[in-house]
């Protein structure tokens, strides 16, 4: 494990082809763990496309495979930062093998670490139309038909590139890193730095894993700015996210001041949480809707990701749990239910799907090895909220950016700090900050923090939603009934502020967060009413959108399934917690948040 933390930390330097190849596929095996892209192919790879690591982008840049900043419309998620770039000339081919050059922008990686799981990430998350370019190649243990799959998928023009791969593998007998137990063959993709700031406690135990759904029908992967939320997130096509770190403690499990404690030991410190997304052919206004489902796929990926957490945290079957099981709460709804509505299981049946073992049941206590920060200096290692009080629910009050020491005259709840400068409190724990020392005296002035304003201040007017899934509320908190949900990635007027990032819709939907996580504003409110008569497209992308006779929930089903196309809007009305729009050809009425708008 040490050798593998300093590696990911050097630049390719030179080394023999023998050297090299031994060092990388130790990496490409630890990223097969999580990715499922067998190691004996990332290895190839890398050997290939970086010269054994001698290539002017490997040495310049960490990046072993050529990957360019542009790739695939940049859809898929990556652990690039976006930024960072390199510029070269580069050579491109033909079908028939003409060789010519271009000048074009690589991504360049702060380790080579970084360089294979970005490569993993485009690998697993490259789209090519509605399907994913390189489908199949996670969890495929032939190397002869993974090298044909990424082939296919349009990766490489080199005409002899399946050959190449082969023989590389072969040279170097790369299958011997092949061999993992199935249930570390899972692909989970790192998304914990957009919530990371939000994350309220750190320590938890990991004793028991707690399974939910969202809530809404729809997607999500971020935890809210209160700390509600879960450790990782299963979209409907089985696609799994991380949106916390294991030693996260999150509000998932617990009271909430409202529900009734059934279990005697798990509690919020010491539970896994793992969010289901659900889909609902009801009104989905109740939890108890009989027909709130799961897809096969997000029900696989979850026994795939709790086996892979049982594992590797030393947790039985037996301390898997739902949220009903843990306080009197609706959740998951589908195995509350256990009507089996369309392609969701019972309890019972994704219970057995994991085995019978057991864990000794303990009592519950504080966060295993929870450390105990102190006074004294500490220097700050990334962007970091100042807020009024010793909470993550309490007021940003400023932001540090500077990245430098602080001094730090009081700890309180564990991890915050104080600031001498009196400032207000920041979050000392390992993963913001590192102590560096004592305070500092008086014959070692400590300079004053330096720090740019950057309380965001919202205001009423258009905001364009950025996440897949933002869930509409009643009232301007994350602990308000949800109403709906907005899946179009679209822009939307907002008229009233409330509780700092809340925007009340001017369709009178409800409310939605409009933090800079989740939106971006674009400008001034639009001076049209809430029934708009321009005509405008969207594109229905998935099965199952109900058209209906007129616009709301309630309305008779005109279609049962509209077919996958783009179509004409005329008209727009709400209802219902939708934007309902009107087709030109006369069929009826469809939600336009379960579309993209063009």
């Amino acid at each position: 494990m040490y050798l593998l933390f300093f590696l990911q930390r050097k630049k390719v330097c030179y080394m023999t082809e023998q050297e090299f190849v031994e060092k990388i596929e130790k990496l490409a095996a630890e990223d097969m763990k999580t990715s499922g892209i067998l190691a004996s192919i990332t290895t190839a790879q890398a050997c290939l496309e970086s010269g054994y690591g001698t290539t002017e982008l490997a040495k310049n840049a960490n990046n072993l495979f050529g990957m360019k900043t542009t790739l695939s419309g940049n859809t898929w998620k990556s652990v690039w930062d976006g930024k960072s770039k390199y510029t070269k000339k580069t050579n491109e081919q033909t079908k028939d093998g003409t060789i010519y050059v271009v000048t074009a922008d690589f991504r360049e990686y702060p380790d080579i670490l970084s360089s294979i799981k970005d490569h993993s990430c485009y690998l697993n998350g490259a789209m090519n139309g509605s399907v994913k370019r390189y489908q199949g190649l996670s969890g495929c243990k032939d190397y002869k038909k993974a090298a044909q799959l990424i082939k296919e998928g349009g990766y490489a023009t080199d005409v002899k590139y399946v050959d190449k791969l082969c023989s590389l593998i072969e040279r170097w007998n790369l299958t011997r890193f092949d061999v993992q137990e199935e249930n570390m063959s899972i692909n989970i993709i790192d998304v914990t730095n957009a919530s990371k700031n939000y994350v309220p406690q750190w320590g938890n135990a990991k004793q028991y894993i707690g399974i939910h759904y969202l809530g809404v029908a729809g997607q999500n992967n971020r935890i809210d700015a209160d700390g509600c939320g879960a450790h990782f997130y299963i979209y409907w096509d089985g696609t799994i996210y991380q949106a916390a770190s294991l030693d996260a403690i999150l509000w998932q499990v617990g009271t909430a001041g409202y529900y009734t404690q059934k279990h005697k030991y798990a509690r919020n410190n010491n539970t896994i949480g793992i969010e289901m997304c659900p889909k609902c052919d009801g009104t989905g206004k109740s939890a108890e809707d009989p027909k709130w489902y799961f897809t096969t796929e997000t029900q696989e990926s979850c026994v795939k990701l709790v086996k892979y957490l049982m594992d590797k945290l030393g947790v039985g079957a037996d301390h898997i749990l739902r949220h009903y099981d843990v306080v009197n709460k609706y959740c998951p709804a589908p195995y509350v239910t256990n009507n089996k509505y369309k392609t969701s299981w019972t309890w019972s049946e994704f219970k057995a799907k994991l085995g019978s073992t057991s864990t000794p049941t303990v009592a519950p206590s504080t966060p295993a090895q929870t450390k105990t920060y102190k006074v004294g200096m500490y220097k700050v290692n990334c962007d970091l909220h100042i807020r009024s009080d010793a909470t993550v629910n309490s007021k940003v009050v400023n932001t540090i950016r500077d990245r430098g020491e602080y001094t730090i005259t009081e700890i309180k709840n564990n991890c915050w700090g104080k600031l001498k400068s009196g400032a207000g409190w920041i979050n000392v724990s390992d993963e913001y900050c590192t102590y560096v020392g004592v305070v500092a005296t008086a014959n070692k002035p400590v300079p004053k923090p330096t720090v740019k304003p950057a309380t965001p201040v919202y205001k009423v007017g258009k905001y364009k939603v950025n996440c897949d899934a933002l869930t509409i509320r009643s009232d301007a908190s994350s602990k308000a009934s949800a109403t709906g949900s907005i899946r179009d990635k679209g822009t939307y007027n907002i008229t009233e502020i409330k509780n700092t990032y809340w925007g009340k819709l001017k369709s009178g939907a409800g409310w939605i967060c409009i933090d800079k996580d989740f939106c971006t504003y674009v400008g001034v409110l639009d001076k049209h009413s809430t029934v708009v008569n321009k005509e405008f497209q969207i594109a229905v992308k998935e099965n199952g959108i109900r058209v209906r006779a007129s616009a709301g929930l309630s309305a008779r089903i005109a279609i049962g399934s509209c077919p996958i196309g783009t179509y004409t809007i005329t008209e727009t009305k709400t209802a219902d917690g939708y934007t309902w729009g009107k087709l030109k050809s006369g069929a009826g009425w469809i939600a336009i948040e379960c579309c993209v708008r063009l």
